[in-house]
């Protein structure tokens, strides 16, 4: 950005610094992340008017593709695909601002009554959706990362087979290297969810190991900003901060 300034959590600094011989004192570190960790809200589906998906038997994924829904049919289908999925699993799908919101309807629509069903959202408060969710599904964009890590809940990273950006890749191997996270596409994306709800318990242990701090690391962030040299005292910015 305009100060020329890399922040990032401790695990990424190392690699961020060996990219080039300047990085090293331009890579800043931050104990937390930037996203504060909040309880979800009781019966948040409900408040979708999405009727009772909290009941006994029933096992929440929620996949999400960033703003534009990227690949969330995709998910969806491929959760739908797998006859190991278990009865009762309810798919929340959120399209965002994409265009894929009519795709997901059919897909609630020809799973209504089946044993897996599918839930299609537009916009909605993603990071309480991925709190309340037994497992998240998820694009590998450093915001939904953050927001799946600090749910301590169980998630996958997608990458489309094929067809997956550098920056993604680069995101999701990162975090698969740190926490273990696995990495799926659409041909393996069926089987990895069925292994994690037969191991649910190991699993959301693992889950909890990489959960971010209650308070997230907004306030280091803004201290760095604050005394970078390239920000004067009259910088509009600095002074928000």
């Amino acid at each position: 950005g305009r100060t020329n300034i890399h922040i990032a959590p401790s695990t990424a600094v190392a690699t961020l610094r060996g990219r080039h011989p300047t990085m090293p004192g331009r890579v800043k570190s931050v104990s937390g992340l930037a996203i504060e960790h909040r309880p979800p809200e009781k019966k948040f589906f409900g408040l979708l008017n999405k009727k009772a998906l909290r009941k006994p038997g029933k096992f929440n994924i929620t996949v999400s593709g960033g703003g534009l829904g990227l690949n969330t049919v995709d998910m969806a289908k491929s959760i739908l695909a797998n006859p190991s999925i278990k009865k009762g699993t309810v798919i929340h799908a959120v399209a965002g601002r994409g265009l894929n919101l009519k795709e997901l309807q059919q897909l609630e629509k020809s799973t209504k009554g089946k044993a897996v069903q599918v839930r299609a959202y537009g916009f909605a408060p993603l990071r309480q959706m991925m709190g309340e969710a037994d497992m998240n599904v998820l694009r590998p964009h450093g915001t939904s990362i953050t927001e799946a890590r600090s749910a301590a809940k169980p998630f996958a990273l997608y990458l489309p087979y094929g067809k997956a950006r550098g920056m993604d890749i680069n995101n999701a191997r990162a975090v698969n290297k740190s926490f273990g996270i696995p990495l799926v596409n659409e041909r393996t994306l069926g089987a990895e969810t069925a292994r994690i709800m037969g191991d649910y318990s190991s699993e959301v242990a693992k889950a909890k190991k990489f959960k971010t701090g209650l308070f997230g690391g907004a306030p280091e962030i803004s201290d760095i900003i604050r005394k970078t040299k390239s920000f004067t005292a009259h910088t509009p910015l600095r002074n928000r901060l």
